[in-house]
């Protein structure tokens, strides 16, 4: 086994975060936040973060968007730099991501049906 990186965790209480409009997220929003996700709405991520947990408390469609330098890694396969994944606007559908490298970020944890940009 090979260490491969590291996450700080905060040393303080972990935040859940509320929204209903699209939403641009600082690097401090992802220390292991869960963002609930009120209406449709697209999520942007930072150039640089660690986890998140974006979920869905409605049937609305609710797009994760890196960076424009950034990709996305959904069921192992990376999508291309800026593409974003859609959920099928179930209420509960969630998705756990990491920003596991200066590539971008990593889906470690999902629940209903995530699509890729194509």
């Amino acid at each position: 086994m090979s260490e491969i990186g590291q996450i700080k965790y905060a040393t303080e209480l972990i935040e859940i975060i509320s929204v209903a409009i699209d939403t641009l997220l600082t690097a401090a929003q992802t220390l292991g936040q869960l963002l609930l996700v009120t209406a449709t709405a697209t999520i942007t991520l930072p150039v640089v973060g660690a986890i998140i947990t974006i979920y869905s408390t409605t049937a609305a469609a609710v797009m994760v968007d890196p960076n424009t330098d950034d990709r996305i890694v959904l069921d192992g396969v990376a999508g291309g730099n800026g593409k974003k994944i859609t959920s099928a606007s179930g209420a509960g559908n969630f998705v756990t991501l990491v920003g596991e490298s200066a590539d971008g970020w990593t889906v470690v944890g999902r629940s209903g049906t995530w699509t890729m940009e194509s």
